[in-house]
């Protein structure tokens, strides 16, 4: 069931900033260095940072998960490493006993979790918080294919600076698989600084699809904006299927 949500800009400090941030993905600053660049980043170079590879899941009786879909209307920005659409919907994701507010969603390109040693073109995450402090993301996979509606809108949108947009109506369910009961579960982190550990990751294991020159679109303007896989330590991949 969709619910119709009227979306309003969010600014979320350790999340998403409107501002070119003072780290990037490549060269200086670049993702090998974040730790070093602030203290606040120390996190970075901790043990259980995302993302990961998903290999060798532990099949499991996963926790219930209830994700709402709704139709979002905000600001889409530039934020100078990716682009993020800022947003807040109460309820929207529940696991267990667990309710979260979504945040925001953002893209990546590639993706920057694989499975099993292999990366989809794309990583489109949704991004949720609660009241206690905990995050949780679920990142949707996008291979290259078939030309998506949803993806239109938003890139006939794009700002090519550091600015943002107002779009509306955008439809979640056209940004999320039809089959969101497969997929793997891990504990790990923000992926982006300062790198917090208290993330609840869900990655989909059904994918979504951009056409090649909606995928081209976006590499134009960020070329490589993923994070490289991370050490899994001693963490367990868990998988619903």
């Amino acid at each position: 069931m969709k619910y119709i949500a009227t979306i309003f800009s969010l600014m979320i400090i350790s999340i998403a900033s409107a501002k070119a941030q003072d780290w990037k993905y490549q060269g200086e600053s670049g993702a090998a260095d974040w730790a070093k660049l602030s203290d606040d980043y120390a996190a970075c170079a901790s043990h259980s940072q995302s993302p990961v590879d998903l290999t060798n899941g532990l099949v499991a009786g996963l926790p219930e998960m209830v994700i709402t879909q709704a139709y979002l209307s905000g600001d889409f920005v530039n934020n100078g490493n990716s682009f993020v659409m800022t947003a807040q919907l109460e309820d929207a994701l529940k696991i267990d006993d667990l309710s979260y507010n979504l945040v925001q969603f953002d893209f990546h390109h590639p993706a920057e979790h694989s499975i099993d040693g292999k990366k989809a073109a794309m990583e489109l995450q949704y991004i949720y918080q609660n009241d206690e402090g905990q995050s949780a993301a679920i990142a949707i996979l996008i291979e290259e294919g078939v030309q998506n509606p949803e993806l239109a809108k938003l890139w006939a949108s794009l700002p090519n600076d550091e600015k943002k947009t107002e779009v509306r109506n955008i439809d979640m369910s056209a940004l999320m698989p039809e089959n969101m009961n497969d997929y793997f579960r891990y504990q790990g982190s923000q992926a982006t600084p300062p790198c917090s550990e208290t993330f609840t990751w869900t990655v989909m294991k059904n994918t979504i699809t951009a056409s090649k020159e909606q995928i081209a679109a976006f590499a134009a303007l960020f070329g490589n904006n993923a994070r490289p896989v991370q050490s899994l330590n001693r963490r367990y991949i868990l998988q619903s299927f």
